[in-house]
């Protein structure tokens, strides 16, 4: 009579001697059982982790749901400032008294700075036209030095263009632009994407 291996004990014994079942075979009774329980046990801790994963899925979406406007613009912010100053306007001085930025300098020294003050729903906060280096003075305590920065920006893009930069009525609000916190996520992302592989580049 060939042997058979027991499913729980792993030991051999003769087919007749030991218990089978449809889908296993068990040297004795004793084994199906505590094999059996062991199965009941795998699949309630199988089933408690599903609903761990299932919660902690339902909290990060309820997370993200509501989490304000403010603080998804704060991370576009985040991430096209750090476009701005660390690799479209790498090391320029300051764009309003050409102050030079110098190896010493801590993250205060230069900010980015905008034209038209960063308003909660103006999009111009975000684009590009609106943004330069400036230093801690012409941004902080000179309130953004606007009618150095308007003069310097018409020798740069021209009058037109910054006409049409002021015109607020040429600008749909960031509610348009961006009508789901999804929207907001998408572009962040493509912010993040551009800035992590400029920072794979340094590190060549």
């Amino acid at each position: 009579m060939p042997k058979r291996k027991c499913a729980h004990c792993k030991k051999f014994v003769e087919s007749d001697e030991g218990f089978k079942t449809p889908l296993q075979f068990f040297c004795d009774y004793r084994c199906a059982s505590k094999y059996g329980a062991e199965q009941q046990e795998k699949a309630r801790e199988r089933q408690r982790k599903k609903v761990a994963v299932a919660e902690r899925a339902k909290t990060k979406t309820d997370k993200l749901r509501i989490k304000s406007r403010h603080n998804w613009y704060s991370d576009l912010r985040t991430q096209i400032h750090y476009y701005i100053k660390h690799i479209l306007r790498v090391g320029q001085p300051c764009y309003t008294c050409d102050k030079q930025q110098s190896f010493g300098d801590d993250h205060r020294s230069f900010h980015v700075g905008h034209y038209l003050p960063g308003k909660e729903v103006d999009p111009r906060r975000f684009m590009l036209e609106n943004l330069r280096i400036q230093c801690y003075k012409c941004n902080s305590k000179l309130s953004g030095n606007q009618a150095e920065y308007r003069k310097r920006l018409v020798e740069e893009m021209g009058i037109e263009h910054v006409d049409w930069l002021e015109c607020s009525v040429n600008h749909r609000e960031l509610k348009e632009i961006y009508p789901h916190y999804t929207d907001i996520q998408k572009e962040i992302a493509v912010w993040r994407k551009i800035n992590r592989e400029h920072k794979k580049q340094e590190l060549l």
